[in-house]
């Protein structure tokens, strides 16, 4: 039997922390699923909704036979961190912490870490934050990511590829900074391939966030959902998933 490639494109909350390995969903997810099976995990810390259309991108041209997608807030930007010339694919040129990858040479990061990243210097982060608090348009950004989204759906539906999505932080009613519209009923058409769980439900570390441009660091892992119940439930249900839709 051919081996069933499925991949996890995402951000922080599907990406490892090898701080707490083996403790996230997606983790105790892959150990669950039979060597009939290769579990590709693409997600990346502080993605924006550009860098996870990478990685939906990366999984169609490999030929995914099924991929789990968590969207995210409108409110992450992607800037270069290094001025050499990098010919390699753009989703390979982004920094992954879990891996501290010293060749990177672009990031994507939320405005909210404007001042706290240890991938720019200090006057970087200065001139990030100023630009940020100066000319960063909400209204804007949230259109734009609606137009990346609903754009990778597109696609994901005319491909052959079986998937399912959550919209995660993107006009998630517990971030303060997402502004609520009416872009949830412009996706219902793609209902049917929609998440019964939404992550960014389950993030336990709201109440130790600052939603502002100079939030300190939070302690804990960094895929933020820590409660074993809820990891469980959700590898269980994504393990479900893959078996039903792997198998049709």
């Amino acid at each position: 039997m051919a081996i069933k490639n499925i991949y996890l494109c995402g951000a922080s909350d599907c990406a490892p922390d090898p701080a707490y390995s083996g403790q996230s969903w997606h983790e105790i997810l892959a150990s669950k699923l039979s060597d009939q099976y290769q579990f590709h995990n693409l997600s990346i810390e502080g993605s924006s909704n550009f860098l996870i259309r990478l990685q939906i991108d990366h999984a169609l041209k490999n030929k995914a036979d099924a991929i789990i997608i968590n969207f995210t807030s409108s409110v992450r930007t992607e800037i270069s961190i290094d001025s050499k010339k990098d010919q390699r694919p753009l989703l390979e040129r982004f920094y992954r912490r879990h891996t501290n990858d010293g060749n990177a040479t672009l990031l994507s990061l939320s405005r909210t870490q404007a001042t706290h990243n240890e991938c720019l210097r200090k006057d970087a982060q200065k001139k990030l934050y100023e630009y940020q608090l100066d000319f960063f348009d909400m209204d804007v950004a949230v259109q734009k990511n609606f137009y990346l989204i609903k754009g990778a759906l597109d696609e994901l539906t005319s491909d052959s590829v079986r998937f399912c999505f959550s919209l995660g932080g993107f006009e998630h009613p517990d971030y303060m900074e997402i502004k609520r519209t009416t872009f949830h009923d412009l996706l219902e058409k793609f209902q049917l391939y929609r998440s019964k769980y939404n992550l960014w439900d389950y993030i336990t570390d709201w109440k130790t966030r600052s939603h502002n441009l100079i939030r300190p660091q939070v302690s804990g892992p960094r895929f933020h959902i820590i409660d074993s119940e809820i990891t469980n439930m959700l590898a269980d249900y994504y393990h479900d998933w893959i078996l039903t839709v792997c198998n049709l």
